[in-house]
């Protein structure tokens, strides 16, 4: 049986895509299943593949059940330009109103959440919402978009717009990752020599995408309409794609306030990466 790759259907993850070559991958019975955090996220948790591309937040309320492929992260140290807020009324006067919240994400709606009560003593309602920033700000004060919806939306006449990977550098002085690659534990010996392979080949095409400054795949995504080059290229370079110390530091503390506020069942106290013996 092949092996079954969950890919993220947002820009951010796109450098560990754009070089691949999946006809290659194909003839090794490796496929891609591609769709938003929230539906990838569910895959992995049901078995519908073995290896993907996952929020954070998934990983927390999971990592009983998945392990981590070492490297390989989207995070931020400060602005992030893809998580946003949206509000008609500044951050502090949230209080007690209902804030519209994407149906796309996980890790973004909890960091919302946390970043509203632990550091502005914000307390909110919530209601889920598909994400379409005119019909969720039509009843509510706020709403939150993520990935391509919020770079869509980013010019939108709203009055106050904030960044939710600044927010929590301001008040954190740590980067914040927003999604890494995970393994089904139950996987790992029957399909090792495939799961190394895409490691590989994962951290390859980011490497290569890196080493030309985004270029590329900014020139890409800027024939698609939905930002020009100077975006893209300002965007991915404020992005970080590979996990290092602080990135790691930076998560641990969110699933420590995740699990204070009751979001995850049990403290995540590490991170656990997979360290394969041997090679293809």
């Amino acid at each position: 049986m092949g092996l079954k790759v969950g890919e993220i259907a947002y820009s951010n993850t796109i450098p560990f895509f754009f070089n691949l070559n999946k006809q290659e991958l194909a003839k090794a019975d490796i496929t891609f299943v591609k769709d938003v955090p929230a539906k990838v996220n569910a895959s992995l948790t049901k078995g519908e593949v073995d290896i993907a591309s996952i929020s954070s937040f998934s990983y927390a309320k999971n990592s009983n059940k998945y392990i981590v492929l070492p490297d390989l992260c989207v995070a931020s140290e400060g602005t992030v330009h893809s998580l946003l807020l949206f509000s008609k009324v500044p951050i502090t006067d949230l209080d007690n109103s209902e804030i519209a919240l994407t149906t796309s994400s996980e890790t973004t709606v909890h960091l919302l959440q946390v970043i509203l009560k632990r550091f502005f003593n914000v307390h909110a309602s919530y209601i889920d919402m598909q994400p379409n920033l005119h019909k969720m700000l039509d009843d509510h004060d706020a709403c939150l978009l993520i990935g391509d919806d919020a770079i869509r939306a980013r010019h939108a006449d709203v009055p106050f717009v904030y960044d939710l990977g600044q927010l929590w550098f301001e008040h954190t002085g740590l980067p914040m990752t927003y999604a890494l690659f995970a393994v089904r534990k139950d996987v790992l010996e029957s399909k090792k020599n495939e799961i190394i392979y895409v490691q590989q080949c994962l951290k390859s095409s980011c490497q290569e995408t890196i080493e030309t400054n985004y270029k590329e795949v900014s020139q890409h995504l800027s024939t698609m309409n939905l930002a020009g080059y100077s975006f893209w290229e300002m965007y991915f370079n404020d992005l970080l794609h590979e996990a290092n110390e602080r990135t790691k530091k930076g998560l641990l503390y969110f699933f420590q306030l995740c699990y204070e506020e009751g979001f995850i069942e049990h403290p995540v106290l590490n991170i656990e990466e997979w360290q394969p013996v041997g090679s293809i």
